[in-house]
C-alpha cells in the first residue's frame, strides 16, 4: 500500500516521538525519609492535645530541601473579638534538610516570606503575612490582605500590582528567579503575569477574558488555560502555552495545560464527550496520549494519579512507556511505608507536594490513614530515585 508524503511525514515524526519517550533510564531504587511535622515550639507535641505547631511542607529545591509553614506558639495577646487572654500565634517558615535521613526534623528559617513555590537554586515565593500574630491556628494564606513577595538569596522583594497594590496571586518560580501569577482588574478579567527582576510582562490573552496561568520552566514558557468569555453560562477552557509572552497554541474546548518541562513539553488534558478526560502529551507539536496527569519532568517523565487502570487516584510514575503504581513499585524494592492496619484501604497518596527534575528526581507525599501522629491522619514523606 503506497502512503502519501504528508502521511509518511507524520509517521515518522510518530517514530521519532516515541523513539525519544522509550529512552530512558533502568528502574530506579527508591529511597525514603519521614518529615517530622513538629515544628520547635512550647505548644505540647501530644498528638490527643492537636498542637498548632504542625508543618505543611509546600515545596522542595533541587537539593531535596523541603519548606513549609506551620503556626508556631509565642506566648499570649488580648483578643478584642472575645475579650480575654489567649494564646498568640505566628506564622513560622520550616525547613527540612535534604541531607538528612530518618526522621528529618524542622528548623525555623529566619524570614517573613511563606513559600509556595521554591526554586532548585532555593528561592522562594509566597506570601508575607498581614499580620504579625493571632489569636489562634490560622495559617493559611489571605489572599486579599497578605503581600506577595519573593526572597532571593537573604533579599526580599515585595511582588505588589493591581488595582490594590497586592493584586497578585503567586503561582510558580523558574530558576531564573521570574515569578509567576496571575491578577484580576477593575472589571474583573483575570490576566497571566510573569514578574523578572522588578518588572511584570503580560501574558498575551489571545482576546480571552480570563487567563489561567499554572507552570513556568527556566526558558520563561508558561502552561495553563485561558476562557474567551467570563460569563459562567458560557465558560468554556481552553489550554493554552506561551513562548516569549505570547500566546502560541491554544487547545479545543474543555481542555487545559497541567505542565511544562526544560523542553517546553507541554502536559495537558481535555475533556471528551465519549472517553471523559484525556492527557497528553505534547512534544514538537505532536499529541500523544498518556494514561495520568500530574507533573512532566524533561525526560518526559510524569509524576502524579494515574487512570483507572491503575486504581482511581493512585500515584504514579509513567516513564520509559510504561505506567507503575508508586506505592506498588516501592514495595517491590523492599521500601515499607506504613499503614494504619484498620485503614488499609485508604493508605494511599492524598497530596503531591512537589517533584524535582531532573538533578535530584524526588518528591514528597504524604500518606493518609496513618495511626501516629493523629492529629491530621498524615504523614509526609520524601521520596528519592525516579526513574
Amino acid at each position: 500500500m503506497h502512503t502519501s508524503p504528508a502521511t509518511r511525514c507524520r509517521d515518522t515524526r510518530w517514530v521519532l516521538a516515541l523513539t525519544m519517550l522509550l529512552a530512558g533510564t533502568a528502574q530506579a531504587q527508591y529511597s525514603w525519609a519521614e518529615l517530622d511535622m513538629h515544628a520547635p515550639s512550647v505548644e505540647p507535641t501530644n498528638p490527643s492535645l492537636r498542637p498548632c505547631n504542625l508543618g505543611i511542607p509546600t515545596t522542595m529545591s533541587a537539593s531535596g530541601d523541603v519548606m513549609g509553614t506551620a503556626d508556631v506558639r509565642t506566648g499570649t495577646m488580648f483578643d478584642w473579638n472575645t475579650f480575654k487572654v489567649v494564646a498568640a500565634y505566628k506564622r513560622a517558615v520550616l525547613k527540612w534538610p535534604g541531607t538528612a535521613t530518618g526522621l528529618i526534623k524542622p528548623s525555623v528559617v529566619s524570614t517573613t516570606v511563606m513559600p509556595l513555590y521554591m526554586s532548585n537554586q532555593g528561592s522562594w515565593a509566597g506570601y508575607i503575612p498581614v499580620k504579625t500574630t493571632f489569636p489562634k491556628c490560622q495559617g493559611v494564606v489571605n489572599y486579599l490582605k497578605d503581600t506577595p513577595a519573593v526572597q532571593i538569596g537573604t533579599k526580599v522583594t515585595k511582588l505588589t500590582y493591581g488595582i490594590n497594590g497586592i493584586n497578585f496571586e503567586v503561582l510558580g518560580i523558574n530558576n531564573k528567579h521570574w515569578v509567576l501569577g496571575s491578577s484580576l482588574d477593575s472589571v474583573g478579567n483575570r490576566k497571566g503575569l510573569v514578574w523578572k527582576a522588578g518588572s511584570f510582562t503580560v501574558l498575551d490573552n489571545g482576546g480571552a477574558q480570563l487567563v489561567f496561568p499554572v507552570a513556568i520552566n527556566d526558558n520563561g514558557d508558561v502552561a495553563g488555560h485561558v476562557v474567551p468569555v467570563n460569563n459562567p453560562e458560557q465558560w468554556v477552557e481552553h489550554a493554552a502555552l506561551w513562548v516569549s509572552n505570547q500566546l502560541v497554541w491554544r487547545g479545543p474546548a474543555n481542555s487545559r495545560a497541567l505542565s511544562i518541562n526544560a523542553n517546553g513539553d507541554v502536559l495537558w488534558t481535555r475533556l471528551s464527550d465519549t472517553n471523559g478526560w484525556q492527557t497528553f502529551l505534547r512534544a514538537g507539536g505532536i499529541d500523544m496520549p498518556v494514561p495520568m496527569w500530574g507533573t512532566l519532568s524533561p525526560r518526559r517523565t510524569v509524576v502524579g494519579v494515574a487512570d483507572t487502570a491503575l486504581g482511581a487516584g493512585k500515584l504514579a510514575v509513567w516513564a520509559n512507556g510504561s505506567t507503575t503504581a508508586l506505592y506498588d513499585d516501592m514495595r517491590r524494592q523492599g521500601v515499607n511505608l506504613p499503614c494504619d492496619p484498620l485503614n488499609v484501604a485508604i493508605c494511599e497518596s492524598s497530596t503531591l507536594v512537589a517533584q524535582v527534575e531532573p538533578e535530584a528526581r524526588q518528591l514528597v507525599v504524604s500518606r493518609t490513614g496513618v495511626s501516629t501522629p493523629s492529629i491530621s491522619d498524615k504523614r509526609y514523606y520524601r521520596i528519592k530515585g525516579l526513574p
